[in-house]
């Protein structure tokens, strides 16, 4: 399939796919992040898309995956922020001097709450790559985005989180 016809067959339900995956998702940002996902998705497969008898259902199918995979990443916070949690209590019961356990504290505090500020899918791809040490292969088997998508979301979660780390320093 030529990018024409991908175009003419494909991008007009862009709008039925964003309603549809911002009541399963309930956040804007992510909604356009997957839809954008599905259409990479698509036009990664557009050799196959010409046997396809409802693109338009195909579509919705393949957004509705992305947008689960993007709900199990949430699940994923969870778990994350409960090990935060029994990272803080270690440190509580450390031997280390209070002063120092306290800054740790604070700074563990200061950077979960900035990274609240982003939206729920940097949020997650980030915590894998920076707290999770994942590679990017491993984040794309584990959410379904490609590497592209990837190193886009985590950059623009970079950003952000200089510009919120830099207007709380004011």
């Amino acid at each position: 399939m030529n990018p024409t016809d991908f175009k003419e067959r494909y991008l007009p339900f862009y709008p039925k796919l964003y309603r549809a995956a911002y009541r399963i998702v309930g956040d804007e940002m992510e909604a356009e992040d997957i839809v954008q996902d599905t259409y990479t998705q698509l036009w990664d497969m557009r050799l196959d898309l010409a046997n396809i008898l409802n693109p338009e259902a195909y579509s919705m199918t393949v957004m509705k995956n992305i947008a689960l995979n993007h709900i199990k990443l949430r699940n994923r916070d969870d778990k994350i922020f409960v090990e935060a949690d029994a990272l803080m209590q270690s440190i509580e019961s450390d031997t280390a001097p209070p002063a120092e356990r306290y800054d740790f504290k604070e700074q563990l505090n200061s950077i979960t709450e900035i990274m609240e500020l982003l939206s729920q899918q940097q949020r997650d791809v980030l915590k894998l790559r920076a707290f999770c040490d994942l590679s990017y292969d491993e984040i794309q088997q584990s959410t379904g985005l490609s590497e592209i998508n990837i190193r886009a979301i985590i950059s623009r979660a970079r950003k952000r989180l200089k510009e919120i780390y830099n207007n709380t320093k004011k």
